[in-house]
């Protein structure tokens, strides 16, 4: 069975203390996506607060999905 889908929460997870996105992390996300792993980012940070990072991990095209306000927004 192959991987399809992970999710990843944002704070403490995918980024930092600092709020950066490593290197590392970045080119697994990469990596993955190339794979035909569908990354979705899962928080409970508004829209907004995370448009910046959707962009950083060019997670922000129509096939890519997002939850947001802990689920009560996808």
């Amino acid at each position: 069975m192959s991987i399809k889908l992970v999710a990843i929460d944002v704070d403490g997870t995918l980024i930092t203390d600092k709020g950066e996105v490593t290197t590392k992390v970045y080119e697994a996300i990469q990596k993955a996506k190339k794979q035909g792993v569908k990354i979705v980012i899962a928080t409970g940070r508004p829209l907004t607060g995370v448009y910046d990072l959707l962009n950083h991990l060019q997670l922000n095209k129509d096939e890519n999905f997002v939850i947001t306000y802990n689920g009560g927004r996808l």
